[in-house]
């Protein structure tokens, strides 16, 4: 089912792309930056980034908030937005963290993904099966509290992204 709606959503993007959009990153999981070096924190002598007709191409487990547990797969950059589809085994989590321009749109295809914000010191955790909206700004962090992989569909937009860590509620 999750391949199917994947299949869908990439069947949609690629209809509805311009000229200037590329699909990227469906089997290597290779994604491409060209004007947001400051988005990750990589050493210009890191093994993973190539520079490719002025393209800085990079693996997306260099993603910051991806680890052994939490696997991130770009499958379109745009100026503007992503769209990435993100594994997170049982027991995975990311850091806690916010997005200073974008907004994460989450769509679950497959699981129960646990989504926490914190907003003026309290922390409100919610139970998503299909779609959660975190606005720029807002601490918050996933993870996934079942047996099972919890699969879903980011969508960032809203300006340049970025990831700030943040401090664990505690």
């Amino acid at each position: 089912m999750a391949d199917a709606a994947l299949g869908g959503l990439l069947s949609l993007i690629d209809s509805q792309r311009n000229g200037n959009a590329e699909v990227i990153g469906r089997l290597t999981g290779t994604v491409a930056i060209a004007d947001m070096r400051s988005f990750l924190p990589l050493s210009p002598r890191s093994p993973s980034l190539l520079t490719l007709h002025g393209i800085i191409r990079m693996d997306d487990k260099d993603i910051p908030l991806a680890n052994s547990n939490v696997a991130y797969q770009t499958l379109l950059r745009e100026n503007g937005y992503t769209v990435a589809k993100t594994t997170v085994r049982a027991g995975g989590e990311t850091q806690w963290h916010h997005h200073s321009n974008v907004s994460d749109r989450f769509l679950v295809v497959s699981g129960v993904l646990t989504v926490e914000t914190k907003i003026g010191g309290l922390v409100k955790s919610t139970k998503v099966r299909d779609f959660f909206n975190v606005d720029p700004g807002v601490v918050h962090h996933v993870k996934n509290e079942t047996e099972d992989d919890v699969v879903y569909i980011m969508v960032q937009a809203g300006g340049a992204p970025d990831i700030v860590l943040a401090a664990a509620p505690g």
